[in-house]
């Protein structure tokens, strides 16, 4: 056998064991995070990234909302009329969220839907329940 054609017979068997032999493209996995430190424009971008999934105006959460727990659940604002809750029950489910990071990269999964949503400057970090 020529060296020529010893070499493409070497080369092309490099190749189809290197295919399968686990040679991929490494993925991070999703892991459940907290935000490192919440504040106000923090809370502000979480807000609005959970309207935006909602397809609501406007929600509200907690100052400590995901700060001790990857998890989030938004219930229905209750109707009221002259400052008065109105008798009645609400038929809506709640929505659930999680937080969640990828790498460095912070982001809302909105659990009903499992859409993403990225989150532009928060910072969070891993969570272990």
């Amino acid at each position: 056998m020529s060296n020529y054609l010893h070499a493409r017979v070497w080369l092309a068997l490099v190749l189809m064991l290197g295919a399968g032999s686990g040679c991929r493209v490494l993925q991070t996995a999703d892991h459940p995070a907290v935000l490192v430190q919440s504040d106000a424009a923090e809370q502000a971008r979480i807000e609005a990234v959970i309207a935006l999934a909602l397809e609501a105006p406007a929600v509200n959460i907690s100052a400590e909302a995901l700060t001790t727990s990857s998890t989030l659940i938004i219930e229905s604002e209750q109707l009221r009329h002259g400052g008065q809750r109105l008798q009645g029950r609400v038929l809506s489910r709640p929505e659930h969220f999680q937080l969640l990071i990828n790498g460095s990269r912070c982001m809302l999964l909105h659990v009903e839907t499992q859409r993403r949503h990225a989150l532009q400057e928060v910072r969070c970090r891993a969570h272990e329940p």
